[in-house]
């Protein structure tokens, strides 16, 4: 989890530059690590032209995909921040303990009675990876929320905001799996 993370940081790090930096007509500043291949921000740059292009609506195709993700991801996150977060803990396929996580830090913890110190220790640290993963969803959403409305002003298409938010999605993607990528060719 914690390299899921800073591969997270540095997507939306990589997204930060981009989004303060960038202007339409401008090329990415590539920080590829992949040097031969096409990098994250030469694709958002690809994809940001074709959102801003007259024609714009049906060249947006290639996004389909991301669109769809993104519209799954908002959906999550909407889940998050609506209702109590529920952790549950299994042990032998039963239920050993439920904790339920309200946004105003309350909390109620529902345990079987015959549990041993290390299953009580086992949801402790599921409940904090839990609210830890939720931090950096809701963070994430953040990000690209802002960086989507610092590159829509500074684009002709009317509703180029909700136009931007798939391509910055699939931006944060692109980022995770170069990372990804460098990793295991650093491992071999």
């Amino acid at each position: 989890m914690d390299q899921g993370q800073a591969h997270i940081e540095q997507a939306i790090a990589r997204l930060n530059h981009f989004a303060d930096g960038w202007m339409p007509g401008e090329g990415p500043r590539a920080k590829s690590l992949d040097t031969p291949a096409k990098s994250p921000e030469d694709a958002l740059v690809e994809a940001l032209e074709r959102i801003n292009a007259p024609q714009a609506k049906g060249l947006l195709d290639p996004l389909q995909s991301s669109r769809e993700e993104f519209d799954a991801f908002v959906r999550r996150v909407r889940e998050l921040v609506s209702y109590y977060a529920v952790i549950e803990t299994t042990s032998d396929g039963a239920v050993i303990a439920r904790t339920l996580v309200g946004w105003t830090g309350d909390f109620k913890s529902l345990w079987r009675r015959d549990l041993t110190p290390e299953q009580v220790r086992l949801h402790e640290r599921n409940v904090r990876a839990a609210l830890a993963r939720r931090a950096v969803l809701i963070r994430l959403m953040s990000v690209i929320s802002a960086s989507a409305a610092k590159i829509a002003l500074r684009l002709a298409t009317p509703g180029a905001q909700l136009l931007v938010l798939p391509a910055l999605w699939q931006f944060i993607r692109d980022v995770i799996e170069e990372l990804r990528r460098a990793e295991a060719q650093g491992a071999r």
